[in-house]
């Protein structure tokens, strides 16, 4: 009697991300490699970041906002857990040590993230922190930034405007989230 293989996708998506895990690792060159396998225009970890050339007039604008918030008109955000609480065991150990891996302890409240998205970013699989802060931020998403500089932090800028399906779009009109869910979706573009 011959033994009957059946497909089994769940079985097959746990593999998959078993193997992602594993060849992620602790090690910056391993993580690079195994990102940049699965994601375009990953940047490699010893490149030192990209500097951006900004213009004078933009710089004076952005001074004079400064000078006019005071710390006190800055609003923040803060996450739940963090809220007010002096007790922050619900994440940190009794010596302030993190409890459990920080994308496990985020999928304690945040389950839901996976639900209807077979396919997940990256950094949604990895580490929330990627793209979020934990304690508090100036967004209620608690972001650490917001639109495509952050996507842009991760993924090739030019790489990106210039790709195939991009092609059509003028660079002003770009705006990632049109078109992207940033925690996953149901294909591999992750298109809304």
């Amino acid at each position: 009697m011959g033994l009957r293989i059946r497909k089994r996708p769940f079985a097959a998506l746990f593999l998959f991300f078993a193997v992602l895990f594993t060849l992620a690792g602790c090690d910056p060159e391993t993580r690079y490699r195994a990102l940049n396998f699965f994601f375009d225009g990953v940047p490699r970890p010893d490149e030192p970041p990209k500097k951006e050339e900004i213009p004078a007039a933009k710089i004076a604008t952005v001074k004079q906002e400064a000078q006019a918030e005071t710390p006190s008109e800055i609003v923040y955000y803060r996450h739940p857990p963090a809220e007010g609480k002096d007790d922050c065991s619900f994440c940190h150990g009794p010596v302030s040590q993190i409890v459990i891996p920080p994308k496990d302890m985020c999928l304690k409240c945040h389950e839901h993230l996976k639900e209807n998205r077979p396919f997940l970013h990256g950094p949604a699989v990895v580490d929330c922190v990627f793209c979020h802060n934990v304690h508090r931020s100036q967004t209620k998403t608690l972001l650490r930034k917001t639109g495509n500089p952050l996507c842009f932090e991760c993924h090739d800028q030019q790489s990106v405007i210039q790709g195939e399906s991009h092609r059509e779009l003028k660079e002003e009109e770009f705006v990632c989230l049109s078109c992207h869910d940033p925690h996953g979706g149901k294909d591999r573009f992750f298109l809304r």
